[in-house]
């Protein structure tokens, strides 16, 4: 080893009660691994040697990483700290993972190195990253700007500015509360306590009582989120959501990275590391979830009262939520949220892209238009993504929206479609007699209530043809499902293959009936498996024969026993649309026909048609006129 390596081992002889060695190599260069404890943590350092060049260069590097989708703030905030660096310099190393990293050399050529040079270089490597790194974790995991980080690192006065804007200017931070979220009574009042304890600057007897840690109990984790945003927003809270792969990423063990953004109401995706696990696992994912467990816990339980971090996240079912995470001074809130009503919903959703876009099928019926929403639309991203095509098609065609551009834009499956090549006339027949035994048959057996919004020929993916039912009749039942509205599903779904067999004989029919097929199996075997649900309920001897529903997994004796009512009720039911479309043949060939002619029927078409065709006995003809004009009037109405 030449004499700097030499001073080098020297002082690290000195530095360290338990000095590391030195690796050297056989051109000259040599390099010292060490570690230094930090109250940040525990900092990796390398100390470069080339003897022939006379050069040392120190690497220090902070106890934790930054997440990838931080990057570009992290990079602009090395930039800024840069800017006034006297000695060295900041960066991030970007390996595996992205550490932020200090670097600092020193020319000793025609000099003399001294280990007081070395003790002053690692002192300022190591003031450097304990000035700086806890606002880069601020900066990447709390969301708050590299300006504001930046600034108050360096103990600079900086202007006040609105809690949200200091997150919103963060281009990884999560965007402003969307003002359109509807609000809860119970997180309002939670936001309250939040906002009451701030300003009066509780004290830790306080605090425990509003909660270190809170869960909201939701179908929709999406609206969740913003539900607990609007809850931040309330209190005057900071808000940062962390991703579901970055969770247990946050550095827990070391700085706290929204110590410096307090007030601040952090919301962690739900993920592996909130659910229960088995105590006999042993895996690595599974000791990283229990390691980062006992970091978060140790992070909620030393909470700090004047700068409050509140923890949150969301679930469907609060019993596959870890019982570890369950204490108190951990999440020990918890606020169930019902779904939203379809009224709300639809409320919700139209304010997206303007009610003044719209005309008043859809203005005068917002629970209609949330029974359509909550049916195909699940979660709030998709619900977004339609509003975005409700505002393009508005601009588009320079016109109000209606309710059948939902329908339609819901049968697009919100994309827009070249429209496929026409099959020839004989095939597009037997398309448009399948729909048209749907849309007869929801009308017939609702006698007119359930006239479908939509029918099409027009073939869209794996589908030839399409019947959408009456969206009102749907809102209307509200969550009541009997049996009544079972079997009528169950007819509607048999009626397209029901007839082609009233039009084109047994011989004549096709195979396009297995999607419906399908569904009526599930939905049978389903009814008569968990709801207790018979054939020939309406009959007083077998409406009470079934009552033994299955539990658990089923015996083969009760896979059987399901089957068999299946296939029995199934049989039925085809054969009684068969007969309900026999006697209303005039009604099915009508549909047909304008399929053919136009491919695509509204609502209302579908509506006078059935007034027109369909087969009123004698005795009924007055109470069916009366529905037939109730029929037009809903149309008319937009229902």
């Amino acid at each position: 080893m030449g004499t700097i390596a030499e001073v080098v081992e020297k002082w690290a002889a000195e530095a360290w009660a338990e000095p590391p060695s030195i690796e050297q190599c056989d051109d000259g260069l040599a390099t010292l691994k060490f570690t230094h404890k930090s109250e940040c943590g525990n900092f990796d350092g390398y100390l470069d040697v080339n003897n022939a060049k006379s050069v040392i260069v120190i690497y220090l590097y902070a106890p934790s990483s930054f997440p990838e989708r931080s990057l570009a703030l992290a990079i602009d905030a090395v930039s800024r700290i840069n800017q006034n660096m006297t000695i060295g310099s900041v960066d991030i190393a970007r390996r595996k993972e992205n550490w932020f990293q200090f670097r600092a050399g020193i020319n000793v050529e025609g000099g003399d190195l001294s280990i007081a040079m070395l003790g002053n270089l690692l002192a300022v490597a190591v003031s450097t990253v304990e000035q700086y790194f806890p606002a880069m974790l601020a900066i990447c995991f709390a969301g708050v700007t590299p300006e504001h980080a930046i600034a108050k690192a360096r103990g600079e006065k900086i202007e006040d500015a609105p809690i949200n804007k200091i997150i919103a200017e963060a281009i990884s931070a999560e965007p402003l509360l969307n003002a359109n979220v509807a609000p809860s009574p119970v997180l309002s009042s939670w936001a309250n306590e939040l906002a009451n304890a701030i300003s009066v600057h509780a004290d830790a007897n306080r605090w425990r009582l509003v909660g270190h840690g809170a869960i909201v109990v939701h179908d929709d984790m999406e609206r969740a989120c913003n539900m607990l945003r609007r809850v931040a927003d309330e209190a005057g809270m900071r808000f940062v959501r962390i991703a579901s792969d970055d969770v247990m990423n946050i550095p827990m063990d070391s700085v706290d990275p929204f110590f410096s953004a307090a007030p601040i109401l952090v919301y962690l995706e739900p993920s592996d590391w909130l659910n229960r696990l088995d105590k006999n696992a042993d895996s690595e994912q599974t000791n990283k979830i229990r390691k980062f467990r006992k970091a978060l816990t140790a992070r909620m339980t030393s909470f700090d009262a004047k700068h409050p971090v509140i923890y949150t996240t969301s679930t469907d079912k609060l019993d596959s939520v870890s019982p570890v995470l369950r204490k108190r001074d951990l999440f020990d809130r918890y606020f169930h949220i019902p779904n939203l009503s379809p009224d709300m919903l639809g409320t919700e959703f139209i304010n997206l892209f303007g009610w003044e876009n719209c005309d008043a099928s859809i203005t005068d019926f917002p629970g209609k238009v949330g029974k359509l929403l909550g049916d195909e639309f699940d979660n709030e991203h998709l619900r977004v993504l339609a509003a975005l095509n409700m505002s393009r098609l508005a601009g588009c065609e320079n016109r109000k929206l209606a309710f059948i551009d939902l329908v339609d834009m819901v049968m697009a499956e919100l994309g827009n479609s070249d429209i496929a090549v026409r099959d020839d006339e004989a095939v597009l027949r037997h398309t448009a007699i399948h729909e048209a035994g749907h849309a007869a048959m929801a009308v017939i057996d609702s006698n007119g209530k359930n006239t479908p919004e939509y029918s099409t020929i027009v073939a869209r993916k794996d589908a030839k043809g399409m019947v959408v039912e009456s969206i009102a009749y749907s809102f209307s039942r509200g969550d009541l499902f009997t049996y009544a509205n079972f079997r009528h599903k169950i007819r509607i779904a048999l009626a397209g293959r029901a007839a082609e067999e009233v039009v084109f004989g047994f011989d004549g029919i096709s195979d396009g009936s297995r999607a419906d097929l399908e569904n009526c199996v599930k939905l049978s075997s389903r009814a008569f498996a968990c709801w207790g649900f018979a054939p020939n309920m309406n009959d007083a001897e077998t409406a009470g024969s079934n009552l033994a529903v299955i539990l658990g997994e089923p015996s083969p004796s009760e896979m059987l026993h399901n089957e068999t009512l299946t296939r029995k009720f199934l049989a039925s039911e085809y054969a009684m649309a068969v007969k309900i479309l026999s006697e209303n043949r005039a009604l099915l060939d009508a549909i047909a026909d304008r399929l053919m002619r136009d491919s695509v029927l509204n609502q209302g078409e579908i509506a006078e048609l059935y007034a027109a065709h369909i087969t009123v006995p004698q005795c009924d003809s007055h109470n069916r006129k009366q529905d037939l004009h109730k029929v037009k009037m809903e149309v008319t109405n937009g229902n």
